[in-house]
């Protein structure tokens, strides 16, 4: 079975999941003085992108995180890519998968820097290879809804040329 056909569908399980809860949502003074878990305070999204034709490029990278504060907030995410290249003879087609943990600095209202560590498996002549590296930039977000950012990889070996552009939804 193809991996893309499997990345899919767990990715959109991943980015539409919510914890369920039996409790009010209305935190308790408790709550709020001890400063619990608040599960308005969890974000999600992430970036989906599609391109068909000669080439192909499919991608879906849910997150769910975390905001401690109004301005900090950190999670995880996944990534699946599947990629297809059709030249003069057979067509090359190859998937890159793999997952982050980030944290995320709202410096202004609608700027934010953001940290992640990435590890992905790129596919080589021999077989796959495990990249990892420290991924480092900021972007532009007015609210929730939709964001752009650059990321640059610290690590020279990281398959994936910088500046790294993403552009996605957050709930």
């Amino acid at each position: 079975m193809k991996l893309y056909t499997l990345c899919l569908p767990i990715a959109g399980l991943l980015w539409t999941s919510t914890p369920v809860c039996g409790q009010s949502d209305e935190p308790t003074h408790s709550d709020k003085k001890h400063g619990y878990f608040q599960s308005d305070r969890i974000i999600k999204g992430g970036n989906v992108g599609l391109w068909l034709g000669t080439n192909t490029f499919i991608q879906a990278a849910p997150f769910i995180g975390y905001r401690f504060t109004d301005r900090l907030s950190a999670g995880v995410g996944g990534e699946c890519t599947y990629i297809r290249q059709r030249t003069s003879g057979p067509a090359d087609e190859w998937a890159i998968y793999g997952g982050n943990f980030f944290s995320r600095f709202q410096v202004l209202d609608a700027l934010f820097l953001q940290g992640e560590y990435s590890a992905i498996s790129y596919p080589e002549q021999n077989g796959r290879s495990w990249y990892q590296s420290p991924l480092v930039g900021g972007g532009y977000m007015p609210g929730k809804g939709l964001y752009i950012m650059g990321m640059w990889a610290l690590n020279p070996d990281y398959p994936i040329a910088s500046p790294i552009l993403r552009m996605g939804f957050v709930f």
